[in-house]
C-alpha cells in the first residue's frame, strides 16, 4: 500500500505541475489580448459540494464569472465561496479580475437583481466598486424571469407531463398556414 501511495503522490504532483504549466500559458496568451471596455457577467449557484469526501450531501456555493468585450469572451473562473453574503462574492469577483489582470479593464457588471447583488451597503455591486475604487455601469437582469413566466403557464393550464406542450405542437405545426403579412390584432 506504501508504493501504491507514493505512486499516487507522484502522479498528482506531475498532474499539479502540467495545470500549473498550462495556466501560466494561457495567462501569458490571454494578456496579449485587447482588453479594453470589459463587461464581467457573474451567476452563483448552490450545488452540491463534490470535493468534500467526507459529507457526500454537502451543499456549496459556486461562482461562475465571465467577461466579455470587443471579439472577447472569456471564463475567468468557477470559484467555490465560503458564503453566499455579497462580500463573499466581491472578493471572489476581485480576486479572479485581478488574477486575470483586468481590474482597471472594466466598465460594467451584469448580475442578477438579488439582494446579495443589489445591497448598496453589502451587495457585491457596491463592495466591488469599492475594490475597484471606480464607479462602474450596471447591467441588472431579472433573477429567474424565465421560472416566472413557467409558473404563471403552469397556473394557467396545469402542469405539463411531458417535454412536447400539444398546445405548443398544434401552434408550431399550423405556423406554415398562417399569413404573417396580413394579420389583425386581438384588441379592436
Amino acid at each position: 500500500m506504501l508504493v501504491l501511495y507514493d505512486i499516487q503522490q507522484y502522479t498528482a504532483s506531475v498532474h499539479s505541475t502540467y495545470r500549473s504549466e498550462i495556466t501560466s500559458s494561457i495567462h501569458a496568451d490571454f494578456s496579449l489580448v485587447d482588453k479594453q471596455q470589459l463587461v464581467f457577467h457573474w451567476d452563483g449557484k448552490i450545488m452540491a459540494d463534490t470535493t468534500n469526501k467526507e459529507d457526500p450531501k454537502s451543499k456549496v456555493v459556486r461562482r461562475a464569472v465571465v467577461v466579455t468585450g470587443r471579439e472577447l469572451e472569456k471564463i475567468l473562473g468557477i470559484v467555490k465561496l465560503p458564503s453566499g453574503t455579497g462580500k463573499a462574492q466581491a472578493s471572489a469577483t476581485h480576486q479572479l479580475l485581478e488574477l486575470w489582470r483586468m481590474t482597471s479593464d472594466v466598465v460594467a457588471m451584469c448580475f442578477d437583481t438579488t439582494s446579495t447583488n443589489t445591497g448598496t451597503v453589502k451587495g457585491a455591486c457596491s463592495l466591488l466598486e469599492s475594490h475597484l475604487n471606480k464607479n462602474l455601469i450596471y447591467r441588472p437582469r431579472r433573477h429567474h424571469m424565465h421560472e416566472l413566466i413557467v409558473g404563471v403557464f403552469s397556473a394557467l393550464f396545469g402542469p405539463s407531463l411531458c417535454p412536447n406542450i400539444a398546445m405548443f405542437e398544434r401552434f408550431q405545426q399550423y405556423w406554415p398556414n398562417i399569413d404573417r403579412e396580413n394579420y389583425a390584432s386581438l384588441k379592436k
